[in-house]
């Protein structure tokens, strides 16, 4: 198997949560699958074993594969013979739960093949990156901000990500302001500006940057197939988890012990203090219903 069939919002969304062992050992399991079986949803232990192995060591294979177990994103068979795989809006809402409401995977587009060898390296992320901005389908220029409210990548990553790889090239888009003669006190005169945001000096002038201009190469965008089906049971999931976080309630306990196990026993670990009464019940805990 020389290529993957990876999806680039979950991969990402997947570093943010610190699960990225699982979506490696999903992401092959898929792939193999579809390869050599045509995408029977499932793939068997000794497969998938040999399939991680030759790849990475044994210790990460177990670690790899036990993670995606106890997310859920593989289900093993009561034999243990065959792992059945989920569908990738499934994937996406496990890696959700451990995101903050900003940084969670928001959309799924249609998957990008990536090279095995590359896939298994530290500049993977790169490549995943390259195949969201591939699929913006213009090259028109996007801010950084924008790009985090619909993919929830902050920015610190994605100059990261640029960095890593080869396919993106980025071409910034500036207003030239004034001619600088005098350095010092030109930054003072940024500094007092009431929005000073984008404005800096570059090339001896004081400029003001645009949203840049994403170039793409070099990357393999997949037939969207079944994309739009698993977007909108993401786009569901999202909708009915942010109703009902505005549902949640208080409930106040005596001790920080007692609020902290009803809190996780509701689903939600969080639990703080609060002047409340006299009897001493001051701590509360935010609970999600069911």
């Amino acid at each position: 198997m020389e290529n993957v069939k990876t999806f680039s919002n979950i991969g990402l969304a997947s570093s943010r949560a610190g699960k990225t062992g699982s979506f490696h050992a999903w992401t092959l399991a898929r792939s193999f699958d579809i390869l050599h079986h045509g995408g029977a949803g499932r793939i068997e232990r000794i497969e998938l074993e040999k399939l991680i192995e030759s790849q990475r060591s044994k210790r990460t294979r177990r670690r790899w594969i036990a993670e995606a177990v106890e997310l859920g994103i593989f289900i093993p068979y009561d034999t243990l013979d065959y792992y059945r795989y989920v569908a990738p809006d499934r994937v996406a809402a496990a890696y959700n739960e451990f995101l903050p409401e900003e940084s969670q995977c928001k959309t799924i587009q249609a998957p990008i093949l990536v090279d095995i060898d590359n896939f298994l390296t530290s500049q993977w992320l790169g490549e995943l990156y390259a195949g969201i901005l591939e699929q913006r389908n213009n090259d028109k220029p996007i801010a950084r901000d924008t790009i985090k409210d619909l993919h929830g990548i902050d920015k610190v990553s994605q100059w990261e990500y640029e960095q890593e790889t080869k396919k993106i090239k980025v071409i910034e888009n500036y207003v030239p302001l004034e001619k600088v003669t005098d350095k010092v006190k030109s930054i003072k005169k940024i500094k007092a500006m009431p929005d000073r945001r984008g404005i800096k000096i570059k090339h001896g002038r004081v400029v003001k940057q645009l949203p840049n201009v994403y170039v793409t190469n070099g990357v393999k965008v997949c037939k969207k197939g079944s994309s739009g089906i698993y977007r909108k049971r993401l786009q569901k999931t999202l909708y009915n988890n942010a109703q009902r976080v505005r549902e949640k309630v208080k409930l106040y306990y005596q001790n920080a012990k007692t609020a902290s196990k009803a809190s996780r026993r509701h689903a939600q670990a969080k639990y703080y203090h609060q002047k409340h009464d006299s009897r001493g019940f001051n701590w509360w805990g935010e609970v999600l219903p069911y």
